[in-house]
């Protein structure tokens, strides 16, 4: 359930022009992860939907991310 999410880090990777996973579910999903208390980034890229731009640079800013520790209370 989403009450799992709570406490875990998710990293959401999403095109504003992608017409086939509207920008919207990325969106909602940020907001109901951190509605239960998950830590989350959502990181729009231009392009639509694939890979564009600089795709290595783009997992590793993830990954850095996703590595750093949580803020304190």
């Amino acid at each position: 359930s989403l009450e799992n999410a709570k406490g875990k880090a998710f990293y959401l990777l999403q095109s504003p022009e992608d017409k086939t996973t509207p920008i919207h579910f990325a969106e909602e999903a940020e907001k109901a992860l951190r509605g239960v208390g998950a830590r989350v980034q959502l990181q729009r890229y231009e392009g639509g939907r694939g890979w564009r731009g600089d795709v290595f640079k783009m997992i590793s800013d993830g990954i850095q991310w996703l590595d750093k520790p949580a803020a304190g209370p």
